[in-house]
């Protein structure tokens, strides 16, 4: 009878859980456009298309979410501050995938317009210019050098990405590309929040994102063909050794995660948290990750 009541009383708090969860999900969709629309109100939005306004919101939430999960290996919620940080992060990061891949624009004109160039007549990159002019007031170099050498290495990474048009890129190095993009992405997510990193969360944080970016290549497969993309889910036709590769990622970013010098009630809460928002933002793969907990 004990082992019931207590069955029923951990699936009461799990619901719980999973009702705050989709709470605070559509509490940061409702936050995200007012606030990146006052930080933008000067930009002519007329000259930006709807599809990466779009990518731009849909980027941003991800990057909050991520941030939101990832707040709970500390056991408090995240911020105010730290939420704005996350929303334009994602909304840059919006913009250097369409620099990248969409406009093909000079490398290191790209990365200029983050630190160097105050104005352009080009409405896209005075998009950028503005964004990063208040993520610099929010998150200032001098205070926060590893966040913005973070930056650094997503802007290297994806110019590393560029080689995926290249045939000649090998399937080890296309896997090496992916799990930077994304890899690099989630410790700059982690950076969005202002308690200090634990040992061993910066290795684990780089492969969960390197995991989460398997998983997306897999699920884009179509996506990436059409456009020219090569992937190791593109490259490689055997199903089973998609999911080898898969799996030795999933149970090293899970051995990570489970290293790091947090308590464990609150890293089983961020494994649990994990294939819940996969649901929530239809990355549908993450939700496999549950089973290597």
């Amino acid at each position: 009878m004990g082992k019931l009541i207590k069955k029923i009383r951990d699936k009461i708090k799990f619901y719980l859980f999973l009702i705050e969860l989709i709470f605070k999900f559509f509490r940061q969709a409702r936050f995200y456009k007012p606030y990146i629309n006052s930080v933008i109100k000067y930009i002519d939005k007329s000259k930006i298309s709807e599809a990466m306004m779009s990518e731009m919101t849909t980027i941003g939430k991800g990057v909050t979410l991520g941030a939101i999960a990832l707040s709970f290996l500390r056991g408090y919620k995240i911020n105010e501050n730290e939420r704005k940080v996350a929303m334009l992060v994602g909304a840059i990061e919006a913009l250097y995938d369409g620099f990248f891949d969409d406009f093909s624009k000079d490398p290191e004109r790209i990365k200029a317009l983050v630190y160097n160039i105050e104005n352009s007549d080009d409405p896209y990159e005075q998009l950028l210019i503005t964004l990063s002019k208040e993520l610099r007031r929010l998150k200032p170099i001098d205070q926060n050098p590893e966040f913005h050498k973070t930056i650094d290495l997503i802007y290297n990474a994806q110019v590393r990405s560029l080689k995926q048009k290249d045939l000649s890129t090998t399937i080890e190095e296309l896997i090496n590309i992916s799990k930077e993009k994304c890899g690099y992405t989630v410790i700059l997510m982690r950076y969005c929040l202002e308690n200090p990193l634990v040992a061993g969360e910066r290795d684990a944080a780089y492969s969960f994102g390197a995991l989460m970016q398997l998983y997306d290549d897999k699920q884009d497969v179509l996506v990436d063909s059409r456009r020219g993309i090569r992937t190791f889910a593109t490259e490689i036709k055997d199903s089973e050794e998609i999911g080898r590769i898969i799996k030795q990622a999933e149970e090293e970013a899970v051995d990570k995660l489970r290293k790091m010098d947090y308590p464990m009630k609150n890293i089983e809460k961020f494994l649990l948290v994990i294939p819940i928002l996969g649901k929530i933002t239809n990355l549908d793969n993450s939700a496999s990750f549950k089973n290597n907990k």
